[in-house]
């Protein structure tokens, strides 16, 4: 696909309006796309913050001259500061499909709005952006009570996919290419000479993307949790997801306490996983369609996710070899409070926008699943533990299906190429993230000139959000990118505080 950048002033203005931001007065063509049009806050801004709020109108398809346009949604932050620096953050958010405008008051007490703005995009198809790729269906489908899980999940996956086609939606337009685009745009209409981009997650994968096809502007870039293209992510599914557990079960064995309270952890869990796959046990939830407390069963591979799941999030790490002991002996309470926390398994009334599960499958369906071989994805699952074979098995046959019912045009082989760069970069990574694993922003790391890599002892996934050590790095870095930072705090940073309260 051909990416045209925006040349502003070869257009005719048809109606110009100036808009005050900062101390940059911004002067835009409301006429053919791409343009910035001031609006209402679509999120109810809390009163600790001072924001304004507007729309990036752009191409939905830059490669197809009569494309029609969609609505990106964007929310300023003022900066605390009096005299902010020039150049603002703009905040990437993870997923594919994670809304980064409805996740505004995390941004409350942020240091990261010390000394400058923080610029919050909601990229193509997510959150308040229209139209939005949210597949209600699947959301549903996720937190029903279903005798086949799977079926239930592609009938879902195939009418969302229906509806957004009879929408007149291309979903092959909502790739990392179109959205690295849209950023350059962002910045130009905006009239940001640079700015400094900060992405977690998915995230990464755009500033990266962003970094390889529009460098201009870019004065450093933050990634943390690194989602690189090179990676063939779901042939490394079975590997890295292993890893993710023996992290754990090794950082709770190098623990005397832990150790001595929840001997023999590996064990355990793979003999909880095997037993609840031979006889689930039975539970009780709350089924979507009725909202009524209703018998469910707790199956091996249920367990395998839930713990999966937790050890993204650092604040769950420490108390997972408790909770694994204390289902071991037939208590599963902390176990299904972990899933509740991950996936709430109420009655949705509204559509829950804060992730794009239509924009997931268009950027995974088109960047990834095209350059990952599906057998060599099984072979690699076969040398795993036993007890996890069959679960990992599982996500891949559902992940293959969904693409094929997805049906959106294969990316270019540069999608799976290392994206190599001499912008200042940061690269962050948590010892115990289960997706995206240390060892990917180290590769990431190899091909820019000028980076900085640093991992985070005891952290999970997306270390900037949940300790004050990556944080201090990060605004250091973001003093100076050309210098590296100040990462001493690193070594006062200690294992998890695993619980040991004798539960068990």
């Amino acid at each position: 696909m051909h990416l045209q950048k925006w040349r502003s002033l070869s257009i005719v203005i048809i109606v110009a309006s100036t808009v005050f931001y900062g101390s940059i007065f911004i002067t835009y063509a409301q006429t053919s796309p791409p343009f910035f049009e001031e609006t209402d806050c679509l999120v109810e801004i809390p009163q600790d913050l001072e924001v304004r709020c507007g729309d990036l109108i752009v191409p939905e398809d830059r490669g197809d001259p009569a494309s029609p346009t969609i609505r990106l949604h964007v929310a300023i932050i003022a900066s605390l500061s009096a005299h902010p620096q020039p150049d603002p953050i703009v905040y990437l958010e993870g997923g594919p499909g994670g809304s980064a405008i409805l996740g505004i008051e995390d941004w409350v007490d942020s240091p990261y709005l010390g000394d400058r703005e923080v610029i919050l995009f909601d990229q193509r198809g997510t959150g308040l952006s229209e139209p939005s790729l949210n597949c209600e269906e699947m959301e549903q489908a996720y937190i029903q009570v279903s005798d086949d899980p799977a079926k239930t999940e592609l009938a879902a996956v195939q009418a969302c996919h229906d509806r957004l086609l009879n929408d007149g939606i291309n979903l092959s337009a909502y790739t990392s290419a179109e959205n690295a685009a849209d950023l350059a745009d962002l910045r130009v209409a905006l009239g940001y000479p640079t700015w400094n981009v900060y992405g977690i997650s998915y995230g990464t994968r755009l500033a990266l993307t962003l970094m390889r096809d529009h460098p201009e502007g870019l004065r450093s870039v933050i990634i943390d949790s690194v989602y690189p293209p090179e990676v063939n992510a779901y042939e490394e599914e079975a590997a890295n997801t292993q890893q993710a557990f023996s992290v754990l079960f090794d950082g709770c064995a190098a623990e005397t306490a832990c150790n001595a309270a929840y001997p023999n952890l590996k064990q355990t869990f793979y003999a909880l996983i095997d037993t609840l796959n031979d006889t689930p046990a039975p539970v009780n939830t709350v089924d979507a369609a009725s909202g009524q407390t209703v018998a469910d069963q707790l199956a091996g591979d249920d367990v395998a996710d839930i713990v999966f799941q937790a050890v993204y999030s650092t604040s769950y790490i420490a108390e997972l070899p408790s909770a694994i002991y204390a289902a071991s002996q037939g208590d599963y309470e902390r176990l299904l409070t972990m899933r509740d926390g991950q996936y709430p398994r109420t009655r949705q009334t509204d559509p829950d926008l804060t992730d794009s599960e239509g924009m997931f499958n268009s950027v995974e369906c088109a960047e990834e699943i095209p350059f990952n071989s599906l057998d060599k994805a099984k072979a690699a699952a076969a040398q795993i533990d036993a007890s996890l074979q069959a679960w990992v098995l599982a996500d891949l046959d559902i992940t293959y299906a969904t693409c094929a019912i997805w049906q959106v045009q294969s990316a270019p082989a540069i999608e799976s190429q290392p994206v190599n760069s001499d912008v200042p970069t940061l690269v962050l990574a948590g010892e115990y993230d289960p997706i995206t694993p240390p060892a990917w922003g180290q590769r990431a790391a190899a091909n820019l000139s000028h980076s900085y890599f640093f991992t985070f002892p005891g952290m999970g996934h997306g270390v900037t959000f949940d300790d004050v050590c990556p944080q201090q790095i990060s605004l250091s870095f973001l003093e100076n990118p050309a210098t590296q930072p100040d990462a001493s705090c690193i070594k006062s940073m200690s294992p998890p505080n695993f619980v040991t309260d004798g539960s068990h």
